[in-house]
């Protein structure tokens, strides 16, 4: 099947909404779009003139998102959507090597950029453009939410008090020790002492909240749990113990940051999307972060490091004007991060999109990427059952697309087939019906910001 462009997502919360923007703007321009999950087969079967991926580290990522029945994919585009780094990760795996340093690679803003570079990516090769998430806080994609009285009837919240959200980094809490293990061997060499710390903050975190939750009653407190946060049996404790204590995992970021009045954070670069949307955070801290270990955004910001100042930061809320609360992260370091933009300047997903149209018809912007043998030999197995297995991962994403396995979530096991079928059924369950709901709603405020032309 031939598309123009074909786009890739990995996380449905972090990245769908960011592909259909994308996608509205290709189609609006009269580009024929695709959107797919990297599990997905489907993807083999498209022969795209760009295809998009949400990164590409290494030849291995390069074959298992971009290669297709034609090995034909010569234009790559990487969004890179991990740009915030601490101090030990980076020139680790997340700076594209091999043949990955070929595609063109997008950057937020200049932090990106010196990366790149720093990792031996030729400048041509490099766009800043800004981050489409962010585009999302601009005030013309206000339609675009749901409305907080939907947000209020379907979870119980009651809307005439303040919402308070807890934004959630606490990805490498409850892990087994054998899974520690494998991360340090194979992902995260700073495993054990990041799930160490994460352990101990979340259950201080966890104490000033039960401490003070009954204290404010006219609050309504929500715990937004990352989606790899294990052990969450405390948190779901305390939601039967306190009426004004939710924990909520449905609907992406950027939809709870747009209905929430004010957020906490711990760790996690979300703290950006609070700041783009002008609104109030504080960042919690309660055991002190290795210096290493610290995520860039976050260094140097003030921290909340005792329940006394914790009480003191929820009082200060009740006030009517909120305004002069100091925002825990300088100005500057957004801009180093994310780029600086103004309201004449375009928009990321219009520059990207720019992009695509260019990589199109520009061969400077495309490689010859070595995909290894053509067919139906995923990933260059070398073996019958290598393929077969491959084969039956497919079947079971295309199967949990169609079916909700709610249950799957609730057997707790180490075994690879179980862990993959529980990832899968996250990222692909209603991923093509929200896709057409997304697409249908940015269409409509394109139309709306170009005039309906």
């Amino acid at each position: 099947m031939n598309k123009d462009i074909l786009i890739i997502y990995e996380h449905l919360n972090r990245e769908l909404e960011n592909a259909c923007l994308l996608a509205s703007e290709l189609m609006y321009r009269g580009y024929s779009v695709d959107i797919e999950c990297i599990y997905s087969i489907r993807k083999y079967f498209i022969k795209p003139k760009v295809i998009i991926v949400p990164h590409l580290y290494d030849d291995s990522q390069l074959l298992a998102f971009c290669k297709n029945l034609w090995c034909s994919n010569t234009a790559i585009l990487d969004l890179q959507y991990e740009q915030i780094l601490n101090k030990a990760s980076k020139g680790g795996i997340h700076t594209p090597r091999g043949q990955a340093k070929y595609a063109q690679h997008i950057a937020w803003g200049q932090a990106q950029v010196e990366e790149y570079l720093n990792g031996g990516i030729k400048s041509e090769n490099i766009h800043k453009t800004g981050h489409i998430q962010m585009d999302l806080k601009n005030h013309i994609f206000d339609s675009f939410h749901i409305s907080r009285n939907n947000i209020s009837n379907e979870f119980n919240l009651d809307s005439s008090k303040k919402w308070i959200l807890f934004l959630s980094s606490f990805s490498y809490t409850g892990l087994s020790e054998e899974k520690i293990h494998r991360f340090e061997k194979s992902l995260n060499p700073n495993a054990r002492r990041f799930a160490k710390i994460s352990e101990e903050s979340r259950n201080i975190i966890l104490e000033w909240f039960e401490s003070e939750t009954n204290n404010y009653p006219d609050f309504e407190f929500i715990y937004r749990p990352h989606p790899s946060e294990k052990n969450i049996s405390k948190i779901i404790e305390m939601t039967q113990k306190y009426s004004n204590f939710k924990c909520i995992d449905k609907y992406s970021l950027d939809q709870w940051i747009d209905s929430a009045d004010y957020f906490y954070n711990w760790y996690s670069t979300s703290i950006s999307d609070v700041y783009y949307k002008n609104k109030t955070c504080f960042v919690l801290r309660p055991v002190k972060m290795f210096d290493d270990l610290e995520v860039g955004i976050l260094e140097g910001a003030k921290k909340i490091t005792n329940l006394k100042d914790f009480e003191a930061s929820l009082n200060s809320l009740r006030n009517k004007d909120t305004s002069k609360i100091e925002f825990p992260v300088k100005k500057e370091l957004f801009e180093y991060y994310y780029g600086v933009r103004d309201n004449k300047e375009k928009f990321a997903f219009q520059t990207i999109a720019d992009i695509c149209e260019k990589m199109m018809v520009d061969k400077n912007l495309h490689y010859n990427y070595d995909y290894g043998r053509k067919g139906l030999n995923f990933n260059n197995t070398k073996t019958l059952w290598g393929v077969i297995s491959k084969l039956f991962y497919f079947i079971i994403f295309e199967i949990t697309s169609i079916f909700k396995l709610d249950f799957i979530k609730k057997i707790d096991s180490n075994n690879n087939y179980i862990r993959l079928i529980k990832v899968y059924s996250s990222e692909s369950y209603g991923a093509r019906k929200q896709i057409k709901v997304l697409t249908n709603k940015f269409t409509n405020i394109l139309k709306e910001l170009y005039g309906n032309k």
